[in-house]
């Protein structure tokens, strides 16, 4: 009878395991701050890494961060692992190359659309934040 509840308390166990593998919590995003002009809204939108980490995908050294935006749209930047050379760094040609991530590709997922039809740039992700608040900001008044 022991080792009986011994198996089905380890059965169990695996059973909430495979959940979390199968179902992973979605990760907290940060809270969108008031932006109040274009700069703040640029460095949001450069600020990527603090995102949540939607995809990284090891195999081809990619990852996708996204945003959730407020009316169903999510902003995502998509970056390539690379070696990525800095010219003013000290020492040899070989010593400038570090590895890190680079290429931004920007996507504006929208609902009924392919992934790939969302391609978009930093531009339009900057304008959809000043719509996203502009909006807000005349429900505030009312």
């Amino acid at each position: 009878m022991r080792r009986l509840k011994i198996k089905v308390c380890a059965l169990a166990s695996y059973v909430c395991d495979l959940d979390d593998i199968v179902n992973p919590p979605k990760p907290e995003q940060p809270e969108l701050p008031l932006l109040k002009n274009n700069d703040q809204r640029a460095a949001f939108v450069d600020a990527y890494e603090t995102w949540p980490l939607w995809i990284e995908t090891k195999q081809t050294g990619e990852r996708y961060y996204r945003y959730d935006l407020e009316d169903g749209t999510s902003m995502v930047v998509k970056v390539y692992h690379a070696r990525i050379f800095d010219g003013y760094a000290p020492g040899s040609y070989e010593a400038k190359y570090h590895d890190g991530y680079g290429r931004h590709e920007y996507y504006l997922l929208r609902d009924g659309k392919f992934f790939r039809d969302c391609d978009t740039n930093r531009s339009l992700l900057i304008e959809k934040l000043k719509e996203i608040q502009k909006v807000k900001k005349g429900c505030n008044q009312n």
